[in-house]
C-alpha cells in the first residue's frame, strides 16, 4: 500500500534528523498499515503538526515509536505544516487561543509586523501554545476516527 506522496522506509532511516532512531527503525509495528497503527500515526502526526517547534518530525518519531504507531504516516502528516503553511496556521491557532481564553488578539491582519509580535512574545506565548493543543488534539483525534472508520467500512464491505 504504497503512496506516492508518502515518504519510503529508506528515505526515512537515511534522514539527517531521525538518524539517531535508526537503531530503532527495524520494528515491524513502524512501517505496517494496519488500523491500529495508522489510527495512532494520525493522533501523533495530527497534533505534531500543530506544534509550533522546530524540528517537528523528532518528536514525532520519538512517539511514533513509543506508542506504536506507523511512522510513514506520522512523519507525512506532520509535513502538513511546512514554511507555507505555518504562519496561517499558528495565527488562526493564536486567535483560537485567545478566543479559549477570552483574551483579545493583539494584533490583526492590519497592525502584523514581525517587531510587533517580537515585543510582545510574552503575550503571546500562552495563547498560542492552548490553540495549538487543542487544535493539534482536535486534528488528531479527527482524522484518526475517520480512518479508524474508514478501516471498519472497508473491512465490512470486503467481507460482504
Amino acid at each position: 500500500m504504497r503512496r506516492k506522496f508518502l515518504p519510503t522506509k529508506e528515505e526515512l532511516k537515511q534522514h539527517k534528523w531521525l538518524g539517531f532512531l535508526h537503531k530503532y527503525m527495524h520494528h515491524n509495528f513502524l512501517w505496517h498499515f494496519d488500523r491500529n497503527s495508522v489510527t495512532k500515526a494520525c493522533i501523533v502526526g495530527g497534533f505534531m503538526c500543530m506544534m509550533p517547534i522546530p524540528f517537528q518530525m523528532v518528536p514525532a518519531a520519538i512517539l511514533a515509536l513509543t506508542l506504536r504507531a506507523n511512522l510513514i504516516i506520522t512523519i507525512a502528516l506532520v509535513w502538513i505544516s511546512n514554511p507555507i503553511t505555518m504562519l496561517p496556521m499558528m495565527y488562526g491557532a493564536y486567535l483560537f487561543g485567545c478566543f479559549m481564553m477570552g483574551q483579545t488578539a493583539l494584533f490583526y491582519e492590519d497592525n502584523f509586523a514581525w517587531h510587533h509580535i517580537i515585543t510582545n512574545i510574552h503575550a503571546i506565548f500562552v495563547p498560542l501554545i492552548l490553540g495549538c493543543i487543542i487544535i493539534g488534539l482536535a486534528f488528531g483525534l479527527l482524522l484518526s476516527s475517520i480512518v479508524w472508520l474508514s478501516f471498519n467500512l472497508w473491512r465490512k464491505f470486503k467481507n460482504h
